[in-house]
Order: structure tokens, then C-alpha cells, then sequence
């Protein structure tokens, strides 16, 4: 059986496992396989050796192994969402408030959210609420006694901070 590992979707993501930073590869078509590393080198080439491995498994037991998923070039950028009026409404002020279009705004939550961001992500943004707001009242668990109501990365990082009314 000839399996070439590398039209095989793999993808390595860094997760924390039992307080360690391992790397994880998982193959979009064996999804109950999961490999871990110490580095992302050596997750896929643990990913790569699974595929092998249990290709040359399914050939044995006489199974049929799942080929590489096809590329589709079916993606037209355009996608029709139906969300809360509310969050609409949210969503809109943030991205007035940070000067973008609401699309842009939109399309830099997704990216920061999937990885592929190119803006920063402001940590610890304690301090930044600190210096925003001189008096926002720090709790023992490290919480400030207020609201962050906008934190998306941004061309221009930014945070924008309520006061929660107690």
C-alpha cells in the first residue's frame, strides 16, 4: 500500500496537558487519533507515522483507509450569519469605537479566535485597566471590579472599560 503522510491533513496545535506545554497533531481524517510532542517537528512527525502505522493496519485486517481530503475551492469569502440584536448592536459598537467596518471587526474576532491574527493580545491588560481607570477596585482573585466590554485585537490594540454599577 502506498500512503504518502503529507496529503493528509495534520494539524499541531501547543495545548496545555496536566500543567505542560505539549504539542498536539490531529489528523482530520482518522479523527481518533491524537499524537503529542515536545516540539511541533517531532507531533507530526508522530501524525505521519500514525498514518502509516495504522494504514498499514487497515491493509492487513482488510479494512479500507481513509484517503487525503480533497481541497475545495468551493469558498467564496461569504457567509451569512443570524445572531442576537443585541449582540449585532455590541458588535457594531465596538467596531465604531475602534474606527473598523463591522466586517473587519468581524473578521479580526474570527482570526484571533482560529490563530491568525497578526494584532497583539494585550496581557496582562490589569494594568492597562489600571492606568485607564486610577481606581478600579482589585479583588483578592485578581479580578478588577469592572467590565471589559471590548478587548479584540485591533489594528490598534485597545481596551475599552465600564464600571460595573454595584
Amino acid at each position: 500500500m502506498d500512503i504518502d503522510p503529507s496529503k493528509y491533513t495534520i494539524q499541531i496545535r501547543q495545548v496545555d496537558i496536566d500543567g505542560e506545554r505539549v504539542f498536539e497533531a490531529r489528523i482530520k481524517e482518522l479523527p481518533d487519533v491524537v499524537d503529542y510532542g515536545d516540539s511541533a517537528q517531532e507531533a507530526y512527525s508522530l501524525a505521519t507515522d500514525t498514518i502509516i502505522g495504522t494504514a498499514e493496519a487497515f491493509s492487513r485486517l482488510g479494512r479500507i483507509f481513509p484517503l487525503p481530503a480533497e481541497e475545495s475551492n468551493e469558498y467564496s469569502g461569504r457567509v451569512t450569519l443570524r445572531i442576537p440584536k443585541t449582540m449585532h448592536r455590541q458588535l457594531a459598537m465596538s467596531a465604531d469605537f475602534d474606527g473598523v467596518s463591522l466586517n473587519t471587526y468581524i473578521v479580526q474576532a474570527l482570526s484571533y479566535f482560529i490563530g491568525k491574527s497578526n494584532a497583539t493580545v494585550i496581557r496582562p491588560f490589569i494594568s492597562a485597566v489600571s492606568a485607564a481607570f486610577p481606581t478600579p477596585q482589585l479583588q483578592n482573585d485578581g479580578f478588577v471590579d469592572c467590565m471589559i466590554t471590548s478587548l479584540m485585537p485591533t489594528p490598534t490594540p485597545m481596551i475599552s472599560v465600564n464600571r460595573m454599577v454595584q
